[in-house]
């Protein structure tokens, strides 16, 4: 008798441990109907109780609907899995749920992945108020995402995060399409995929530098054993989205985009605040496509109260090309932007442009293509209240 309780155990050891969750539909809610025990299971009857149980058991391909009764104090440790939906449900009032990552010091979500394993934008997290992720040391008090990561964020609202570094809201770091070769001293950025963010609102949110985000890439070396490569593939798009009320002690009150491509539209950036430069945008090295974008009311208590620009970047040819003298490349075109009413203590209130580069040979210039536009009523206390353009720099 005892030999075949021994076998019916090992039996249901085996079924129990071979289950797995199937691609479907699943939910999670702060509060369990009558009837079902925590943890749950993930269906609408008896959802799951907590947001990373549901991440760590669903395969790709699934759609995890979070209730909206509650607030869901979590920190977030994104599975290697990609093609994942996280979809916040609104309650009867149209209010989202909300994930708070006040119950550690720590971010709000985290998000790595390896080549292998990449996430791209068919993952997704829509519909969520992100709240008070505090970090004491690092980047992305909302969301890090670092490594092969590209995913969607749709519908957030960013809102009281801190970094003790960067990006109060939002850091991301993607890597490029190839390692760094120590050997040539050879690192491309030009990304998989761009991560998108859409729809969203980022505002009263704190770090060193990049209030609202900050997006770095690596950068190409100039050096004549580098492969050819171009940065045709943005590392991030984000439409129609606002940026406001953050504050650095640093640069980049709303945003820092530094050696990355960049692509805005539609979106606002607005009464930011950087102790240093830039008070709504710091771009360093970096290429930009800008349109129909909003950039007012922002200060920087030394220069670029709107944007900060400076120093150009390599791209689009073999790096033996470089010392041919004729060089020259559209880092940035903006299109319908309004530059209204910023401010800076020192130069170029609504837009400063300088580069430090002083091999010629390499760069020509740090160009700007501002194609059109409104910039009004800007302000600032020393030179260029609207423009201040520097060094090595032109606004065309």
């Amino acid at each position: 008798m005892n030999k075949y309780l021994v076998l019916l155990q090992l039996i249901i050891l085996t079924m129990l441990l071979s289950f797995t969750y199937s691609q479907g539909t699943y939910y999670v809610q702060t509060i369990l109907p009558p009837g079902c025990n925590s943890p749950g299971s993930g269906t609408q009857s008896c959802p799951w109780d907590n947001i990373q149980l549901a991440l760590n058991s669903v395969p790709p391909g699934s759609i995890i609907y979070v209730i909206n009764d509650g607030v869901y104090f979590e920190n977030i440790d994104w599975p290697q899995v990609d093609n994942i939906q996280l979809i916040g449900q609104p309650d009867l009032l149209g209010n989202l749920p909300t994930i708070d990552g006040s119950s550690n010091t720590d971010r709000v979500i985290y998000m790595t992945s390896t080549l292998v394993n990449q996430i791209t934008n068919a993952t997704v997290i829509s519909n969520f108020n992100i709240i008070n992720g505090s970090l004491s040391q690092g980047n992305g008090g909302g969301i890090l995402m670092e490594g092969w990561v590209a995913p969607t964020l749709d519908n957030l609202t960013f809102y009281n995060n801190f970094a003790y570094s960067a990006g109060g809201a939002i850091a991301y770091y993607p890597t490029s399409l190839y390692y760094y070769d120590q050997v040539n001293h050879c690192d491309n950025w030009n990304c998989m995929q761009p991560c998108v963010i859409s729809n969203c609102h980022i505002h009263d949110n704190q770090a060193a530098s990049g209030g609202g985000f900050v997006v770095e890439q690596s950068r190409q070396y100039a050096n004549p054993t580098c492969p050819p490569f171009n940065i045709e593939t943005p590392c991030l798009t984000i439409y129609s989205t606002e940026i406001f009320d953050n504050i650095v002690n640093l640069v980049g009150g709303g945003a820092c985009i530094d050696r990355s491509y960049v692509v805005i539209e539609k979106s606002i950036i607005r009464h930011n605040t950087a102790a240093a430069h830039g008070g709504g945008l710091y771009i360093s090295q970096a290429k930009t496509r800008f349109s129909k974008n909003l950039i007012l009311t922002n200060h920087a208590s030394f220069s670029g109260g709107g944007v900060f620009l400076v120093d150009g970047i390599i791209d689009d040819i073999h790096c033996s090309d470089c010392n041919n003298g004729f060089y020259d490349k559209r880092e940035h075109v903006w299109e319908e932007i309004d530059v209204i009413d910023n401010r800076a203590n020192s130069y170029g209130g609504g837009i400063f442009i300088s580069s430090s580069i002083v091999n010629t040979s390499l760069e020509q210039y740090l160009d700007l293509y501002y194609c059109s536009g409104t910039i009004s009523d800007n302000w600032s206390d020393v030179d260029g209240g609207g423009i201040y353009v520097e060094q090595h720099a032109r606004m065309i």
